[in-house]
């Protein structure tokens, strides 16, 4: 796994799903990482396997999405809050467990996928995510 430069080792973290598919990884707020609406944690960073099922479903609704380069990479800016559902095993939706999401950058690398979600704007998550690119 990689993790981002500059803010050592997670504060908490995850195994999810069968065969352990992804992995989440969370960072309380601190300086130059603010905390996520209604919340303590700076980042969460989720790895997911590659795989031809989803993990996670969004829901947009109006989170205005473009395009970005992350260190030679095409990425996607989701820049607003949306709805997030994960996939459980039997392949539903599980919207008991759904949440919202803050701003969150997805970008395929290889291995897996990241979805780097926090309270930074566009162009401080791009740079975040280039240190793991």
């Amino acid at each position: 796994l990689r993790l981002p430069v500059g803010l050592g080792p997670p504060d908490e973290a995850y195994v999810l799903g069968t065969g352990g598919r992804a992995v989440s990884m969370l960072w309380a707020a601190r300086r130059g990482l603010p905390a996520l609406p209604g919340s303590r944690i700076g980042l969460v960073l989720d790895v997911v396997t590659p795989s031809d099922t989803p993990f996670f479903e969004k829901y947009l609704g109006s989170a205005p999405v473009e395009r970005v380069r992350v260190a030679g990479r095409d990425g996607l800016w989701i820049g607003g809050p949306h709805e997030l559902v994960p996939i459980g095993d039997e392949g539903w939706p599980r919207y008991d467990a759904d949440r919202r999401a803050a701003g969150t950058l997805v970008l395929p690398l290889p291995g897996g996928t990241i979805r780097l979600e926090c309270a930074l704007d566009r162009d401080g998550a791009v740079r975040l995510a280039a240190t793991l690119a």
